[in-house]
């Protein structure tokens, strides 16, 4: 048997899937926009432990182990570094600024901020193999994001 729906049934059930596909749209544009801003942030987090990464990798390159300044090889972690190299006299990394997540770099005299959106800043040398320098570096927005690197330090 066959019912007939009267016209303004009808219309009332077009408009509730009309209105129904606009909260659909709605609901699924919103998280378009969540997952942006989610991996804008993310490649802005990446993209300064990155430039924290390069320079300190760079400095550290042709470090000499005896050099090595408030990282003694106990296995603990530290939240700064010091040492000499051969193109300046001693080096510093350490978080600082206002909300103490700036990377400085402090040479002769020269303090200059490397990156930006750090929150952790840690090394570590072991105490059976105190050339093997481990860095560990974590910046934060509203995500957070973590790398971790080892040197071989110069004998």
């Amino acid at each position: 048997m066959h019912v007939r729906l009267p016209m303004f049934t009808k219309s009332k059930v077009l408009v509730a899937l009309l209105l129904a596909c606009f909260v659909l749209l709605g609901g699924w544009l919103a998280y378009r926009t969540i997952s942006a801003n989610n991996h804008r942030s993310r490649l802005m987090l990446a993209q300064e432990i990155h430039k924290a990464l390069s320079m300190m990798m760079g400095d550290l390159n042709n470090v000499k182990a005896s050099s090595i300044q408030g990282v003694p090889a106990d296995g603990k972690w530290y939240h700064a570094i010091g040492f000499n190299s051969r193109s300046a006299n001693v080096i510093n990394y350490r978080l600082n600024g206002q909300g103490n997540d700036e990377l400085k770099r402090t040479s002769d005299l020269k303090t200059e901020i490397i990156a930006n959106r750090l929150n952790e800043l840690n090394f570590r040398r072991m105490p059976g193999d105190n050339l093997l320098l481990e860095v560990q570096i974590q910046a934060k927005n509203n995500l957070t994001l973590t790398s971790n690197f080892k040197i071989r330090l110069i004998e």
